[in-house]
């Protein structure tokens, strides 16, 4: 027996079925006055019920908005990063049963969000995560794959640097320094350089406000065939709650003295986005895209990324007049506030900070936790790959052969990616310490330097994995299989 609730009603020219409500009888629905009986199914055809509560008729799933090949470019699109993911791993072994459905509730607009994981990472810093579940990236990224076209080109400020294509953290930086070239008139003239910084950022946003403001959005400029489609997906990816129903993975006392205008947990007024999600990067985005306007009326040069706002400009005592007008604007118009302590302002040959650089008016230097993070990652590696220390006149051990051999390739991979970061910066002679270090360690045994340019470390071919072991069986007798049998 099924509830009033749970009936689906089906509209097939004149006449109306329903599901059915037990052996003999099917309910019966009246469209003139709206009520809902059951009545004896083998009485007339108008009330034999065609489809079960429960079961789809796949026959749609060609002609829903969205079909369901478009359903598998996008599940192929997700996989990129999330493939060995336990909640991706079910996901793609009930793929057809999961994808079917998940095509379905959208297409009858029935979806809801599904049971997400919370954890706590603590690299950088202590943090709270909330990770969807890999159905529910599907319907995020299709959603911002359907609106993200048009928020570029009718919405988001040029100054704007946060996931988008083109728009990274290096280029951020570059444009930073092309402004204080600028408006310094090619360091000639004094000029100042500030930073400012929401509270809380992604804690802190209404999502009512935010659905409110993007559904407007969508009303007036969207142009393409899923404006419905979209205004639902709106309500329900922002207006979900998922802190309400979601899987703790992280010890309980990790949340013990963690600051609760940081966590989404325990939160039900509809304060707050899990960080993370690529609609909560796009709904970040469109939201401060209000306040850089206003930033850019008041004349200011600047660039934000995400909640972190570089400013440039030559007049002092008006900025901090106007810091005033940032916060009744973001007070009033997006319910969001500045951090009264992460505030910065110098003479721009003192430099600024920002996303891991150190931005001077004639350089741009990468930012101590980078440089102590390679210096540390590199004096571990030749510890071990050189062993551990001897006492007083005893023989220095030998190079762990087995250890470089093993950690060759990954502690290529972590060199050279610092690398490829440090070459955008004023970094030569850094670079030239760092890697003549490893070169005159035991990992110069098995690792080639470049010397030109200090940019890049290579496995020598003789001391690849493959070639070693040739050279160390090369005297073996081979034996055949019978032989390695017994």
């Amino acid at each position: 027996m099924i509830s009033q609730n749970e009936v689906r009603i089906l509209h097939i020219g004149k006449q109306w079925a329903v599901g059915e409500y037990n052996g003999n009888n099917a309910w019966l629905y009246n469209p003139t006055s709206g009520a809902l009986n059951n009545n004896n199914k083998y009485n007339s055809y108008q009330v034999r019920p065609l489809l079960e509560s429960d079961v789809y008729d796949n026959a749609a799933l060609e002609f829903y908005e969205i079909p369901l090949e478009e359903w598998y470019e996008v599940n192929r699109q997700c996989r990129r990063r999330k493939a060995m993911k336990p909640s991706c791993l079910i996901f793609q072994y009930h793929l057809v049963v999961q994808l079917v459905e998940l095509v379905h509730e959208v297409g009858n607009m029935e979806y809801v969000m599904r049971v997400g994981i919370c954890f706590m990472i603590t690299v950088p810093r202590l943090r709270e995560v909330l990770a969807a579940d890999f159905g529910d990236r599907l319907v995020q990224t299709w959603y911002f794959n359907e609106l993200n076209w048009w928020l570029e080109h009718y919405h988001l400020h040029p100054d704007s640097y946060s996931c988008r294509v083109g728009k990274g953290g290096l280029r951020a930086v570059q444009q930073f320094y092309e402004y204080v070239f600028e408006v310094s008139e090619g360091y000639t003239k004094d000029c100042y350089v500030a930073s400012l910084d929401l509270q809380s950022f992604f804690m802190s946003i209404d999502t009512e406000l935010a659905v409110r403001l993007m559904s407007r959005f969508i009303e007036e400029v969207y142009g393409g065939p899923h404006k419905n489609l979209l205004l639902y997906l709106t309500r329900i990816i922002y207006q979900s709650l998922p802190q309400s129903h979601c899987v703790i993975k992280s010890n309980e006392r990790m949340w013990l003295g963690f600051p609760k205008s940081k966590s989404l947990r325990g939160k039900t007024n509809g304060i707050g986005i899990p960080i993370g999600n690529v609609t909560s990067q796009m709904l970040a985005n469109f939201l401060t895209t209000y306040y850089l306007n206003y930033l850019s009326s008041l004349g200011y040069r600047f660039v934000h990324y995400t909640d972190d706002t570089a400013f440039v400009f030559r007049d002092k005592e008006r900025f901090l007049e106007d810091i005033g007008r940032f916060e009744w604007f973001l007070r009033n118009e997006l319910h969001l506030t500045l951090h009264p302590n992460k505030r910065y302002l110098q003479h721009y040959s003192k430099g600024i900070c920002m996303l891991g650089y150190k931005v001077r008016f004639d350089r741009i230097l990468p930012s101590d936790r980078i440089v102590h993070n390679l210096q540390r990652k590199v004096d571990c590696a030749i510890r071990k790959a050189e062993g551990s220390g001897c006492l007083y006149g005893e023989a220095p051990p030998r190079p762990n052969i087995a250890y470089m051999l093993r950690e060759k390739d990954h502690f290529v991979q972590v060199i050279n990616s610092y690398m490829g970061l440090m070459k955008w910066c004023n970094t030569f002679r850094l670079r030239r310490m760092i890697l003549k270090s490893i070169a005159a360690s035991a990992w110069g045994k098995v690792l080639t330097i470049d010397t030109v340019n200090w940019l890049k470390v290579n496995v020598k071919p003789e001391a690849s994995t493959l070639d070693y072991y040739k050279r160390r069986n090369r005297k073996r007798k081979r034996v055949s299989l019978a032989e390695c049998r017994l």
